[in-house]
C-alpha cells in the first residue's frame, strides 16, 4: 500500500495552492474540505508533482486537472484512451458492448461497472462522472500492474442526506396540511 498524504500536507497544498490565486476559501471551508476529500489518496511525491506543474500555472484552475496532473496519467504508455474519449466509446456502443471491439478491456470494464441502464437512460451529466472515476481506478489499476477483474467498490456520495428530527418532520406535516386546508 502507498504511503498516503496526511490531512496536514493536504492543508500545506492548499495554503500553497492559495498563494498562488489558483483556490479560494479558507482552511476548513467547503472548498477546502472538498479538495482534502478529493486528494486523500494520492501520495506525498504525487502531490509535489502536481504543486510543482501549478508553479507558472495562468488558467482556470480545476481539482480534477491538478490530481490527474499530480496522478501523472500518461495512459498512452499502457493502451489506454483518454478518459474523454473513453467515455465517447462506452457510450456509443453500450447497446452493442458484447460484441463490440472496445478499444482497451478496461474501458469495458469501466461501462460494466458503471452500469448499462446508467449508460444507455441517463444524462451525460449523470453518467459521465460515474463512469470516468470507474475508468479512473481501472486506469490506475493496469499502470500498475493489477487486474482489472476485481469489482470497483462505490464511491461514497458527496452528500449524505440527514433524516429530519421528529419535530421538524412534525412542523413540515403541519404546514403542508395547512396548504391543503
Amino acid at each position: 500500500m502507498p504511503n498516503l498524504v496526511s490531512r496536514q500536507e493536504i492543508a500545506l497544498a492548499w495554503v500553497v495552492l492559495k498563494s498562488r490565486n489558483l483556490v479560494h476559501g479558507e482552511i476548513k471551508s467547503i472548498e477546502h474540505k472538498t479538495f482534502e476529500s478529493d486528494m486523500a489518496d494520492l501520495t506525498k511525491q504525487e502531490l509535489d508533482r502536481g504543486l510543482k506543474y501549478f508553479e507558472s500555472f495562468d488558467g482556470f484552475f480545476k481539482t480534477g486537472l491538478f490530481k490527474s496532473v499530480c496522478q501523472n496519467l500518461d495512459l498512452s504508455a499502457f493502451g489506454l484512451p483518454e478518459p474523454e474519449l473513453a467515455y465517447r466509446e462506452a457510450a456509443s456502443h453500450c447497446h452493442e458492448w458484447r460484441t463490440w471491439e472496445f478499444s482497451h478491456p478496461a474501458v469495458a470494464k469501466a461501462l460494466l461497472e458503471t452500469g448499462l441502464a446508467v449508460m444507455r437512460e441517463y444524462t451525460e451529466k449523470s453518467s459521465k462522472p460515474v463512469f470516468l472515476r470507474n475508468y479512473q481506478v481501472l486506469c490506475r489499476r493496469v499502470m500498475a500492474g493489477e487486474s482489472i477483474d476485481n469489482p470497483i467498490p462505490k464511491a461514497i456520495p458527496s452528500h449524505i442526506p440527514k433524516p429530519a428530527s421528529p419535530e421538524t418532520a412534525k412542523l413540515h406535516m403541519e404546514q403542508l396540511k395547512g396548504l391543503f386546508a
